[in-house]
């Protein structure tokens, strides 16, 4: 069953040649019925394993004519072949230390997040990831400070749920805090002395947040290292997707477990293969095991949804909702050296070898994703908590639904005497009028507009928010909506409902685009606003539901229909809008970009609890500000440097308290000779001169932005649009990590200590880093 096969080259996966007899299974599985999909799913093991070979041996060439499969994203029929698992292997379990502790740590910590990126993120900023230095603070700092800047840190293959018995307001942190305790409960050392496979599945299951799927997951990953040692045909947990693709295989199970089918299933593979005249290639020698059965089951109830879309399983989804994006980077191919396999890839394709490692092969990566995936999501569900049914189904983008509770968690009180309904309507309707102003000024001063397809994509955004806000008040769901917006309402309803739903396409969008067409689309949007604004004056208003409902499936009929003819992507503007919001309104406000000089030494951070005392002088009747930090004198003396006395010479509070409260001023870095010399590039760019005059700019560009609204005195919120000037103002500077939500905070609570010092006279500012922190007392005497 080795060889390669000679058949039609890539024809799909129904289209095999007739086999013998029908779907038969020998009398163990009676009285289990196969259906259909029973012989699609051995067709697809082979076409899948297939493009495996195809694309090491012939990387350039056409590795499919499936339809199914050239545009859609299936992993690999081998577990161990696919990207992330290589990189396990090879990068992660057998690099480093191996005693069972250090394996188990890196192996873990690996999956939690189960992302490359997220793993090479903690090697460049903490070195190699290892538990005889772990810092847990350490860590958890690295990786807020990446979700601060928009970055994903968990891959979608596996929703982790929270581990909620432990203390951490973000899902990472309690992930983090249950592998601390795992090891300090000797997990490893209980590992290396189990006798089965089963036995340390439930050894794992006994720690929180681990149910069987997951606890089996983590075990076959633990398996492929030293730590344990057991045949992957020992034991099966079945998924929630290979559970589906099971019942999409058997109409009736006649009295056997899901296990139980898929341990007769690998059993059975040679036979199965023969009966159906398909030539199997497996892995140089290697059948099936248990584990890739399971995935297979799992990626046949994906590819049964639309070759055999008649076929319902248990979740109802009729849609693969990722798509195949070929890529031609080579990675190496490198399996468990206990498995025997290296050696042999080594002598088979010896032409895919570097000369320096001729025990890997370098093909292609495991297949790519076009569809952004739901980050912010991510960060939604951890920052409240949300626990979640693991799954190995990676097989979605943001859901509708799902965007239309992130909407309902992150939305602020209201404020004057309008109710809720109106709010909101008037937020759409300004949304929508934005968008036919934003395509004036492009028209306008085209070129001289560059800034047109980011604003266009936001007003978007802003605009999908407050539909889903007014789809909440009038207790409709946006899937719902959404299906009738595109005429599809006599059908159930999908809860699985994604943006890239609303706007299915082969090409990658480009937009946004000025034309015509696009502001005809405009202008019926702007239509079935005002009508959505006159229903604010209806005898029942938004109370009736019916009328609700077709005002809003009209409104979103039209959006769609902008930005189609815009060519713009409603998925990417919910993304950016997910991460607008957790920008500016964060569910919490506890966690913060971690201090940038936070691994430097002593004599490089700037101080973390300290005073600095003001005192007002008088020359000739000219004003100006001492400044004294432990007595010693820092700075020049300050006056206004202007004709009117605005109270500027107290300006240097500010850079205190962006110190306080976002870590950072180049100012007092050179004032208090802590720049970070260790690190030249750090040194030279944001630390030196250009990064000082950025930070007065900002100061006096706020300052002069203040004075006619009574240096913001009595308020606890700033105008959006002064805080996104902000953010471009300190483009490329380490301080473009901070949301817009710290730096709100660090310019109201400035302005607050700054009149206190102002009318005062002076004073003494404490300033404490750890506790994000800024104080004022009068000076004694």
């Amino acid at each position: 069953m080795s060889g390669a096969s000679d058949g039609p080259r890539g024809g799909p996966v129904g289209d095999s040649k007739t086999p013998r007899s029908g779907p038969t299974v020998f009398s163990r599985l009676a009285p289990a019925k196969p259906s259909k999909v029973y012989d699609t799913y051995w067709r697809f093991a082979v076409e899948r394993q297939a493009v495996f070979f195809r694309r090491i041996e012939q990387p350039r060439s056409l590795w499919s004519e499936d339809p199914i499969l050239t545009k859609h994203k299936f992993t690999n029929a081998y577990r161990a072949s696919d990207r992330v698992s290589q990189y396990l292997i090879r990068r992660v379990i057998y690099s480093g230390p191996q005693e069972p502790r250090e394996v188990f740590f890196r192996t873990i910590l690996f999956k939690l997040f189960n992302r490359i990126e997220t793993w090479s993120l903690l090697e460049e900023r903490l070195g190699q990831p290892m538990w005889e230095s772990f810092n847990l603070k350490r860590y958890d700092d690295v990786l807020t400070a990446a979700m601060a800047r928009g970055e994903r840190i968990y891959s979608a293959a596996y929703i982790i749920p929270s581990a909620s018995s432990f203390e951490g307001d973000r899902k990472h942190q309690t992930h983090l805090a249950l592998l601390q305790k795992m090891i300090k409960d000797r997990l490893p050392e209980r590992l290396a002395e189990v006798r089965s496979l089963r036995a340390a599945f439930e050894l794992l299951r006994t720690f929180p947040m681990m149910g069987d799927f997951l606890a089996f997951q983590f075990a076959i990953d633990l398996n492929y290292g030293p730590l344990l040692n057991f045949p992957e045909m020992e034991f099966v947990v079945p998924g929630p997707g290979a559970r589906d693709g099971i019942r999409k295989c058997f109409t009736s199970l006649g009295g056997l477990s899901e296990a139980d089918l898929i341990r007769v299933v690998a059993e059975r593979q040679h036979t199965e293969f023969e009966r159906l005249g398909l030539d199997f290639r497996d892995l140089w020698g290697r059948p099936l095991q248990l584990i890739d059965c399971q995935n297979l089951f799992c990626e046949v109830d994906k590819y049964a949804r639309i070759a055999h879309p008649d076929v319902r399983g248990i979740s109802g989804r009729t849609r693969i909702k990722q798509s195949f994006k070929p890529t031609h980077d080579p990675i190496e191919y490198w399996y468990p050296p206990k498995w025997g396999l290296n050696e042999k890839i080594a002598a088979s394709t010896p032409r895919a070898l570097p000369e320096a490692a001729r025990s890997v092969v370098a093909p292609v990566p495991e297949l790519a994703l076009v569809a952004r995936s739901p980050d912010n999501m991510a960060i939604t569900k951890t920052e409240t908590q949300q626990v979640i049914v693991a799954t190995n189904d990676a097989d979605s983008g943001i859901g509708l639904d799902d965007y239309q509770e992130f909407v309902r968690k992150t939305r602020a009180p209201r404020r004057g005497s309008r109710d809720d309904v109106s709010f909101t309507v008037f937020g759409l309707y300004g949304e929508t009028g934005s968008l036919l102003s934003e395509l004036k000024k492009k028209q306008r001063e085209a070129a001289a507009y560059p800034t047109y397809a980011d604003a266009v994509i936001e007003e978007f955004g802003d605009a999908l928010w407050y539909l889903a806000d007014l789809a909440n008040e009038a207790s409709l769901t946006m899937s719902e909506i959404a299906q009738a917006a595109l005429r599809n309402a006599a059908a159930r309803v999908d809860p699985d409902f994604c943006f890239g739903d609303l706007q299915p396409r082969e090409q990658p969008f480009s937009g946004p685009r000025v034309s015509e067409h696009y502001e005809r689309k405009l202008v019926q949007l702007g239509v079935v606003a005002g009508e959505l604004l006159r229903a604010l004056e209806a005898p029942r208003g938004f109370s009736d539901t019916d009328a609700a409902r077709d005002l809003l499936v009209r409104y979103l009929r039209a959006l769609v229909g902008a930005a189609d003819a815009a060519d713009i992507s409603l998925e990417r503007a919910a993304s950016l809008n997910q991460e607008k919001v957790l920008d500016r309104w964060p569910l919490s406000r506890e966690n913060r970009v971690p201090l940038f000089d936070e691994n430097f030494d002593d004599d490089e951070r700037l101080p973390r609890n300290f005073e600095v005392h003001f005192t007002e002088k008088s020359v000739r009747g000219k004003k100006y500000v001492v400044q004294r930090c432990q007595g010693i004198k820092i700075g020049d003396h300050l006056t206004d440097n202007m004709e009117v006395d605005d109270g500027y010479r107290f300006h240097d509070v500010f850079h205190l308290s962006y110190a306080a409260f976002l870590g950072w001023s180049p100012v007092l870095r050179t004032l208090f000779r802590c720049k970070r010399k260790s690190n030249p590039t750090i040194d030279e760019v944001q630390d030196g001169a250009r990064a000082i005059i950025i930070e007065e700019g900002v100061s006096t560009w706020i300052f002069n932005h203040a004075k006619g609204r009574e240096f913001f005195v009595g308020l606890d919120s700033l105008d959006y649009g002064l805080l996104k000037a902000v953010r471009k103002l300190v483009a490329g500077f380490e301080v473009e990590a901070c949301p817009l939500w710290q730096w709100e905070r660090a310019i109201i609570e400035g302005f607050r200590v700054f009149r206190e010092v102002r009318d005062n006279g002076g004073g003494v500012v404490s300033v404490n880093l750890n506790r994000r922190e800024l104080h004022y007392r009068i000076k004694p005497g």
